[in-house]
């Protein structure tokens, strides 16, 4: 996976998930999204998260889900011949 203009500079790890695992991943990230607080008084500014960086694993998540489901259909097709 390529470094982001969003992670400069930061340390990567690399871990193996199965679609599963990427999938509750995704979930959870969305959820917090949805509902994370966004007042100052709930949460102080400095312990909450950029909304761009939330965004980006967003993406990221979603797009191996997609790509999982697009390959998966494609092997399908392939062996339905």
């Amino acid at each position: 996976m390529e470094k982001s203009s969003a992670m400069t500079g930061q340390p990567f790890v690399k871990v193996d998930f199965n679609i599963d695992d990427v999938r509750l991943l995704y979930n959870s990230v969305d959820f917090y999204y949805a509902n994370r607080p966004s007042d100052p008084e709930e949460r102080p500014a400095h312990q909450q998260e950029p909304e761009r960086h939330i965004e980006h694993m967003r993406k990221i998540l979603h797009t191996m889900l997609m790509e999982h489901s697009f390959y998966s259909k494609s092997a399908e097709d392939i062996n339905n011949l």
